[in-house]
Parts: structure tokens; C-alpha cells; sequence
């Protein structure tokens, strides 16, 4: 299941020069919206890398709940007991710390 999953990510994963080509194209982008101002490339240029990365591991995400709600079979849920209830009923002694149980002690040297 995993192999599966890990094929589907990988093969919808961009290369290094189409991220750096579209953080370069959306660092333009932002220059012209700034009235092709002079003086923020440095800037202009980790705003459009901070939006795209942000974009792609939104769409890595999409494609990873899409690759795992397309599968045929489903792991089984295993439900999760809460021992804090548990752990509520025992009763407790004066220093806070719980009470063994009727005859443990018993049951320990047998």
C-alpha cells in the first residue's frame, strides 16, 4: 500500500528547475503588481518561494487524500480504550497515590 501511495506523490512531484522556474515567475509576478518597483527582489523573490512551496505541498497533500480514498483496501481502525476513566475510578489515598487492590498482595506471594 505504501508503494503504491509513494509512486502516485512521486510521479506528481515537480523537478528542482519547474519549482525554481515557478517561484521565478511569481517573484515577476509580484515585482510588476508592485508597479515594477526597483529595490525588493530579495524580497519579491521569498514571498513568491514561500507561496509556492506552500502551494505544492498543498497540492502533494490533495494528491495523497485522493491517492488514499481511490484505495481498495482499508487499514482496520483499532478503537482506542481511555485508561484516564479507568484510572478515575481507583480509589486514592490520602498521598494521592491509588489503593491496591482487595487480596493483590496475596496474589503476588502465590
Amino acid at each position: 500500500m505504501k508503494n503504491k501511495l509513494s509512486r502516485v506523490v512521486s510521479a506528481r512531484t515537480p523537478s528542482k528547475n519547474d519549482v525554481l522556474a515557478r517561484i521565478e515567475a511569481r517573484a515577476y509576478g509580484i515585482y510588476e503588481g508592485r508597479g515594477c518597483e526597483h529595490g525588493h527582489d530579495l524580497e519579491d523573490w521569498l514571498q513568491a518561494e514561500s507561496e509556492t512551496l506552500l502551494l505544492l505541498l498543498l497540492e502533494d497533500f490533495r494528491s495523497t487524500e485522493t491517492a488514499h480514498s481511490n484505495e481498495d483496501v482499508r487499514e482496520p481502525v483499532t478503537p482506542v480504550v481511555g485508561d484516564r476513566k479507568k484510572a478515575s475510578r481507583t480509589p486514592k489515598t490520602k498521598s494521592g497515590l491509588s489503593k491496591p487492590a482487595a487480596g493483590s498482595r496475596a496474589r503476588q506471594s502465590a
